[in-house]
């Protein structure tokens, strides 16, 4: 981009959830419904970005012009574990707990040896390989600083983490996702 001369922003939304949303809102709740397990402490960290808030910073990158040639994390600025996330969706199903993998187990299966066993079970079953790291974003300690888009932009997320929530069961209820 830089070699072409022409102007360009970068944007790196981070876990967006919200209504309509799928990998972060509808899928999270079709897999607790289909018994999904947390992985022992599930204590990866994620930065979420409600919906209305990452179209906001979207719209700020795209008409401000010091967003030229820059590179901006655009999500709210909260971190929560994906225990945490987990569970707030669990809690919309009525449900206080989810099943947990032990951590002994978790660990096994992120080894070497646990990696290969599994691609070799997976294999005989006929059941689709999975990644090498296909779960490694699950452990990540990683948080993501949306100073710069602060600093830089004005960008202030309006909705937060909690309430971004209560929007987003509004509308898995309305849309019939929590009545299974």
């Amino acid at each position: 981009m830089r070699a072409s001369h022409l102007p360009y922003v970068i944007v790196r939304p981070a876990y967006t959830y919200g209504p309509r949303g799928g990998a972060w809102t509808v899928s999270i709740v079709n897999q607790i419904l289909r018994g999904s397990k947390l992985l022992g402490r599930d204590d990866g960290i994620i930065t979420p970005g409600y919906i209305d808030n990452v179209i906001d910073g979207l719209f700020l990158t795209i008409t401000k012009n010091a967003a030229i040639g820059c590179t901006f994390n655009i999500c709210d600025d909260y971190t929560v574990t994906y225990r945490e996330f987990f569970l707030a969706y669990a809690r919309m199903l009525g449900l206080n707990s989810m099943p947990t993998t032990p951590q002994w187990i978790v660990t096994l299966r992120r080894s070497e040896t646990g990696w290969w066993l599994r691609k070799r079970i997976r294999k005989m079953r006929g059941r689709e390989q999975p990644g090498k790291w296909s779960s490694q974003f699950r452990f990540n300690p990683s948080q993501y600083s949306i100073e710069h888009a602060k600093d830089t932009l004005g960008y202030s997320p309006k909705v937060d983490f909690f309430e971004g929530l209560r929007r987003t069961e509004d509308w898995l209820r309305e849309n019939n996702f929590l009545n299974s």
